[in-house]
């Protein structure tokens, strides 16, 4: 609602800079050119808004400034030429409406590959990492609870070797997949590397967390069963309650307690809980 309001009155902002302009070129008559101006808001829609509001204020300006420059009594040798003025002025109008549009399109598409992991379309290591940083100061201030899950597909090397790279990449996709079809659109989900993954659950308790781990690695076995893969999936899940700790501090305990399992048995689940250090200390002396 916020977006449309915002988005309503910039281009109301803009229609209104269009007529100021053409007043001002009125005012000071066709001998003084003022056609850098009209670009300005035609410029400013069509980055800030888009393509089809800036093609409307576009036409709007073409408009404008063929009206101005009528009413300013500029003569012409022939009627048709002011309009064929007003056209072609459209038509450079247009020309950087749709490049400007597109430009902008290309940097976002660029800026959202560069947060997105190639093979899997999941968020990428940089980006999981600021978006993990993110909600530490979102827990500092509202006292949130979050939980960290940290995946590694055992046995996967055997994939590779045995079917080749191709298949695991494949694997790898699917896995993501599945993953992000069990969580909520509030978690996030990222590739940190290799065969690795971790998920950030805010405002999730470690019962919470548990469950949904759970349910990944069972629907993760099943797939594999069916596919005779004999990959399994070692998880370190922690539960943040000390939001003074930092984005590595918690990297580092989730991928401890990953290994812890990796070391051991292999596919299985361990969690834990990050409380503050002052919280422990009154734990002890109780």
């Amino acid at each position: 609602m916020k977006f449309i309001l915002k988005t309503s009155s910039q281009f109301f902002l803009a229609i209104l800079l269009v007529g100021f302009i053409g007043i001002i070129d009125f005012i000071t008559g066709y001998q003084i050119s003022f056609s850098i101006f009209y670009l300005i808001p035609i410029m400013w829609i069509a980055w800030v808004i888009g393509r089809k509001h800036g093609i409307i204020i576009a036409c709007l300006s073409a408009i404008v400034w063929y009206e101005a420059d009528i009413l300013a009594q500029h003569i012409y040798s022939h009627p048709v030429i002011p309009i064929w003025n007003a056209f072609m002025r459209f038509t450079v109008f247009i020309i950087i409406v749709v490049v400007l549009s597109a430009l902008k399109n290309a940097l976002e598409r660029e800026k959202r590959f560069a947060r997105l992991d190639h093979l899997t379309q999941v968020a990428n290591f940089r980006s999981f990492v600021d978006t993990l940083e993110a909600e530490i100061v979102r827990s500092r201030r509202y006292q949130h609870v979050f939980s960290l899950a940290y995946l590694d597909l055992d046995n996967f090397k055997i994939v590779n070797d045995k079917f080749g790279h191709e298949e695991g990449n494949i694997l790898l996709q699917e896995t993501a997949s599945l993953i992000q079809k069990e969580i909520r659109k509030t978690d996030l989900l990222g590739r940190l590397g290799g065969d690795e993954f971790a998920i950030l659950m805010p405002e999730t308790d470690q019962t919470s967390a548990r469950e949904v781990l759970n349910r990944i690695k069972a629907k993760f076995m099943l797939e594999m069963q069916k596919k005779n893969y004999p990959v399994s999936m070692s998880i370190g899940c922690i539960t943040v309650y000390d939001a003074s700790a930092t984005a590595d501090d918690i990297l580092k305990k989730a991928d401890a307690l990953m290994y812890m399992v990796k070391n051991s048995s292999k596919d299985d689940l361990i969690c834990d809980e990050l409380r503050p250090l002052q919280a422990e200390v009154r734990k002890i002396s109780d």
